[in-house]
């Protein structure tokens, strides 16, 4: 294991790369398919795609700083709100789709 700050930098910005590359990736790819018919798969898309933006964004301020901080802060929390609804909104889709499966077994008992 190498304590080499410089080492460790390079490379937690080649797998950022390789995150934020497939994760882009995943939603441009699931576009071509009829997602939009199910409610599962509007929300997969919506988490999807805040996902895809946050790991772009920390991709280029991986590389790229803004002269004002706050601008870094201000981007950072609009791409986790987003990723915390969409977190949010695939859990609940989630559990009301188990609550009905559930209540559709108890009725054909």
């Amino acid at each position: 294991m190498t304590h080499d700050i410089h080492t460790l930098i390079q490379i937690l910005r080649a797998v950022l790369i390789v995150a934020a590359v497939s994760a882009t990736s995943f939603p441009f790819v699931y576009s071509f398919f009829p997602w939009r018919r199910s409610l599962i798969g509007r929300v997969l898309m919506t988490y999807a795609i805040s996902l895809a933006v946050a790991l772009d964004v920390s991709c280029l301020f991986a590389y790229w700083r803004p002269k004002n901080i706050l601008i870094q802060f201000w981007v950072d929390v609009i791409c986790f709100t987003f990723i915390a609804i969409a977190s949010a909104l695939m859990t609940a889709v989630m559990i009301g789709a188990n609550y009905k499966s559930h209540r559709k077994l108890r009725r054909t008992k």
